[in-house]
């Protein structure tokens, strides 16, 4: 639905209500998808506030909600950041919401580790060649969880 440039606000409004039906969205996406359609700035930014007054839409609530959801995918704090960071999530909400306890990170590592050694049949005694352990760090890499977690998850004893 395209909403004129000269359409009221209320039909900003609801266009928004239905995007926040759908899912949880961000201010910057919302802001977004709304100048997609044609609303005007001001009324994009009119809404957004009135969104946030009735506790409709949430930058707290859309990181907490991520940072979830990205956790139960097995994704390490640094792509959990980079994805609320593209999603227009300001840096003090999201450390607000991502542990920056080293060990916790650690822990999870550590599990994403095992899933790869189950995945790619990774045997204990193998688990030490170094074909082995770039795979292992590749797949951590990918995961998002920083360089000196994936170094002590490869030194950890198997």
């Amino acid at each position: 639905m395209f909403v004129s440039e000269n359409s009221s606000t209320n039909e900003a409004y609801e266009l928004a209500v239905r995007f926040l039906a759908r899912r949880e969205h961000s201010r910057h996406e919302l802001r977004v998808k709304l100048r997609q359609r044609g609303v005007s700035s001001s009324a994009v930014e009119s809404v957004l506030d009135t969104l946030e007054t009735n506790g409709l839409q949430s930058d707290d609530r859309y990181t907490e909600i991520c940072v979830r959801s990205r956790l139960r995918k097995g994704h390490g704090p640094l792509k959990i950041r980079a994805y609320l960071q593209h999603h227009g999530v300001q840096n003090s909400k999201i450390s607000e919401h991502l542990s920056s306890n080293e060990e916790y990170w650690f822990k999870r590592a550590l599990e994403s580790d095992t899933k790869c050694r189950v995945r790619n049949q990774i045997e204990q005694e193998n688990a030490r060649d170094q074909e082995v352990l770039q795979v292992r760090a590749r797949y951590l890499s990918n995961r998002g969880y920083p360089a000196n977690v994936i170094s002590r998850v490869l030194n950890s004893p198997a």
